[in-house]
């Protein structure tokens, strides 16, 4: 079921800059890590818990969660990057915790707050770049009540048309109560835009309170050529969690769970899968679990189309074993590269346990390879600590991500990966 892949994950990436079109590289050789900002200077905001988006000129974009920020990072030569603030995020808006902004092809940021708006069940915001400097707007307020949903905690993506998709954690208007949501299980969303008229809404589908259906997405979906969604949820589905499908279909869109977490092999192909999944350029899935498997520390897996229809899941690494933590469990788990290797962070493994970066490779004989590409000290020695999600690609294959804690001021870094 495997081959050679061509190209990486298509998601928030489908309509950016065709700069980025290089992201994908081979195996990674011999990894440097650098620090490239250090948050918490002068009593400066802190704890980036989403990697950034990769803009014109390699200049990156995130979130800062409890100082409600958005900030770029841009290069300025000889190995330097001057950070700014652009946007003090939504008011009544608040807390942008919902994974990494999504580009489009004109430099504009797109991204979610779980909390506040208009009802405050959560927003979905733009930012858009002008002489200026930049301008935010509100394309959506979730509400508590009735059929939308509430709490979106994942990044969104961009088809190739300008649509965005997300997914709320709960919400939906079912009347079930799971978590701490109120009225549903969650949902997932399109928002597309009408010229003059602001963004239209859709609920493409709504987690039922039923055993077999998922419950709670909250890793960032991804959508293939065909524009079918692919997205975990962590709970539901009479399991720990499912893999599910979504396909234009009749006019709206039909579910398919592709992959249960059983309850009754005790998780030992993994539990709770909050993560978001990567695909590959022949169609197969890669994600990782937040527990289960065989040190009970989680899992990277892969599910895989089948000619008759029916999806297949392995797993392929466990975490836990030695120094090896476990997978971050934020927004995006894995990203792959040009020769199908898949690099992740754990939130507490490596030779410090304050995380590591790790790369999987496959063999020819089915199996999988970890090597740790690098081990963060933590603060005494300003590196980072505790990155809470995975990674993205730059130009020339550089990895960017963040770290939660650590760096000079120990409030979070910036950080990258060159082969």
């Amino acid at each position: 079921m495997r081959g050679t892949s061509t190209s990486i994950r298509p998601t928030i990436i489908l309509a950016i800059f065709a700069t980025l079109a290089a992201m994908s590289t081979g195996p990674a050789a011999a990894q440097t890590e650098s620090v490239l900002y250090s948050f918490g200077q002068n009593n400066e905001y802190w704890g980036p818990y989403f990697p950034p988006v990769v803009g014109p000129g390699g200049t990156l974009y995130g979130t800062i969660v409890f100082d409600d920020n958005a900030y770029q990072l841009a290069p300025s030569g000889g190995g330097t990057w001057n950070e700014a603030l652009i946007a003090n995020l939504p008011s009544p808006g608040s807390s942008p915790d919902g994974a990494q902004l999504a580009i489009d092809s004109v430099g504009n940021l797109y991204g979610v707050t779980s909390s506040g708006g208009e009802f405050n069940g959560g927003t979905v915001f733009e930012l858009s770049p002008g002489p200026a400097g930049w301008t935010e707007t509100i394309l959506h307020s979730f509400s508590y009540n009735g059929k939308d949903g509430n709490n979106p905690e994942a990044g969104l993506i961009l088809d190739s048309v300008g649509n965005l998709y997300g997914t709320t954690a709960f919400g939906g208007g079912s009347g079930a109560m799971c978590g701490t949501g109120q009225n549903g299980c969650g949902t997932v969303f399109e928002l597309s835009p009408i010229a003059g008229k602001g963004w239209k809404e859709t609920i493409l589908h709504r987690f039922l309170d039923k055993d077999e259906d998922g419950e709670i997405p909250e890793g960032t979906l991804v959508i293939d050529a065909a524009g079918n969604l692919y997205g975990t949820t962590s709970e539901g589905g009479y399991s720990w969690g499912v893999v599910f499908e979504l396909t234009p279909a009749d006019g709206g869109w039909r579910e398919k769970i592709l992959h249960r977490f059983s309850y009754f092999n005790s998780g030992a192909d993994g539990k709770s899968p909050s993560a978001g999944l990567v695909l590959d350029a022949n169609g197969n899935l890669f994600g990782t679990t937040s527990g289960g498997g065989v040190f009970a520390k989680g899992t990277a897996f892969e599910v895989s189309p089948t000619a008759n229809g029916v999806w297949l899941e392995k797993t392929i690494h466990n975490f836990g074993n030695g120094v090896n933590g476990s997978p971050s469990i934020l927004g995006d788990g894995l990203v792959v590269d040009s020769a199908d290797n898949l690099y992740g962070t754990t939130w507490n493994g490596g030779s410090y346990h304050n995380g590591d970066v790790f790369e999987l490779s496959p063999s020819a004989n089915g199996s999988w390879t970890e090597k740790i590409l690098h081990s963060f000290e933590g603060s005494k020695s300003s590196d980072g600590a505790t990155p809470y999600t995975g990674l993205v690609f730059g130009p020339s294959g550089t990895l960017y991500g963040v770290t939660y804690f650590g760096g000079t001021y120990d409030a979070g870094t910036v950080f990258e990966i060159i082969p």
